[in-house]
């Protein structure tokens, strides 16, 4: 870790996706959305590459696939792409 990255930074996401839910802004799917992509929002990353955010996605769908998860539709999947 370098003095730009920020542990906390997830943790902050994390807890203001939790508020929307308490203040009934989103419901459980909508939640449950927001925090996989937060979670997976470049995972793969390399600084050299452009297209993290899409490998990010294709591993985070990847493991959707493999461990049969059920709340993927189509209209999720768009969102997140």
């Amino acid at each position: 870790m370098d003095e730009n990255d920020d542990p906390t930074s997830l943790y902050d996401l994390l807890t203001g996706i939790k508020e929307l839910l308490d203040d009934k802004k989103i419901d459980e799917r909508e939640y449950g959305i927001l925090v996989t992509t937060a979670v997976f929002h470049d995972i793969v990353y390399d600084p050299k590459r452009s297209d993290n955010e899409e490998k990010s996605v294709d591993y985070m769908m990847s493991l959707i696939d493999m461990n049969g998860v059920s709340w993927r539709k189509e209209e999720d999947v768009k969102k997140i792409r």
